[in-house]
C-alpha cells in the first residue's frame, strides 16, 4: 500500500491524526506487511505525543517526546539511511577541504520558473530574491572576506553572483535540475544529479551563515547543519527573516499566507 499527502483523501489524513492522538498504532487500521508512507513532515507532532511510537524512538536514543522534533530526527535518520556514492563524496570532500579555514556564507536562491527550468511554477514573491540576498550579504562589513557558496535553480543568478563576488564565489559546476520541475527528456534529470546532491550536502556541512529560500531543498539541506538555526535567514515576500527556531519559521509562514507569498 502507498499513501502520500499528494494522493490521500483528506479524511484519510484526518483519520491517521486521530489514531496517533489516541496512542494507537498505524497497524490498527492498515495491517499490510509493507506500508510505504510519504508525508513529508505532517505527523511529527502527533508522533511525539503517541506513547506507542515514543517507545520505538527510545531504541534510537531519543528518550523524551521533546526530542521528537524535525530538527533532530531529520538529520539523524538521514545519516542512518543515506550515504552518497563515492563520486559525490569526493565532490563534497573537495569543497570542504578547499575552504577549510574560511568563513562561508551559503545562499540558496530558488527563483521558480526561469529560462533554466522553464517548466517550473511561477513564484511571484521571488522577483527580487537574488538582489535582496546579495544586498543583505554586502550590507554587513564583516562579510567582506567571506566566501559565498551559491546553489540556485537559475543560471542567470549564477552569472550575477560571479560578476559580483569573483574569486570569492564557490559554485559546483554541472547541470541545474529540479527533481520535480525539470522536464525529464530521455531521463536526463535522473542522470544529472551530481550537482544537486553535492549542493544539498554542502548546505548542511560548510555553512557558517545560511540564507535560504522558503523551499524544501534549502530547508532540509539546512537541517543537516550542526546548529541549523545559528545564523539562519530566510527570504520571504521581499524580506529576509532571521530564523532562530522552528517556531520562528512557522510564524514567518503564517504571516505570509502560510508561505504562499514567499
Amino acid at each position: 500500500m502507498i499513501i502520500t499527502t499528494a494522493n490521500a483523501q483528506k479524511e484519510v489524513l484526518t483519520n491517521v491524526s486521530n489514531i496517533l492522538y489516541n496512542n494507537r498504532s498505524i497497524n490498527s487500521i492498515w495491517s499490510e506487511d509493507v506500508l510505504y508512507w510519504a508525508t513529508n513532515k505532517d505527523y511529527f507532532y502527533q508522533l511525539s505525543n503517541n506513547i506507542f511510537y515514543r517507545k520505538k524512538f527510545k531504541s534510537y536514543g531519543i528518550m523524551t517526546k521533546y526530542n521528537i522534533k524535525l530538527d533532530i530526527l531529520f538529520s539523524l535518520f538521514y545519516e542512518i539511511l543515506f550515504r552518497p556514492v563515492d563520486k559525490i563524496q569526493q565532490h563534497i570532500l573537495q569543497y570542504k577541504l578547499k575552504q577549510k579555514n574560511s568563513h562561508i556564507i551559503c545562499a540558496q536562491i530558488r527563483t521558480g520558473k526561469n529560462p533554466t527550468i522553464p517548466d517550473d511554477k511561477v513564484l511571484p514573491g521571488r522577483r527580487n530574491i537574488s538582489e535582496s540576498i546579495f544586498s543583505f550579504i554586502d550590507s554587513n562589513n564583516s562579510n567582506i572576506n567571506s566566501q559565498i557558496f551559491l546553489t540556485t535553480d537559475n543560471e542567470q543568478v549564477y552569472y550575477e553572483a560571479r560578476q559580483r563576488y569573483g574569486s570569492r564565489l564557490l559554485y559546483v559546476s554541472g547541470e541545474i535540475t529540479h527533481l520535480d520541475r525539470s522536464l525529464n527528456v530521455h531521463q536526463k534529470v535522473c542522470r544529472e544529479q551530481d550537482k544537486l546532491l553535492t549542493d544539498f550536502h554542502l548546505l548542511g556541512e560548510i555553512c557558517d551563515m545560511s540564507i535560504i529560500s522558503n523551499s524544501g531543498f534549502g530547508f532540509w539541506g539546512n537541517l543537516r547543519r550542526f546548529k541549523p538555526f545559528e545564523q539562519l535567514f530566510v527570504f520571504c515576500a521581499g524580506r529576509i527573516y532571521k530564523i532562530e527556531s522552528m517556531w520562528h519559521l512557522y510564524k514567518m509562514r503564517e504571516q505570509n499566507k502560510h508561505g504562499e507569498l514567499c
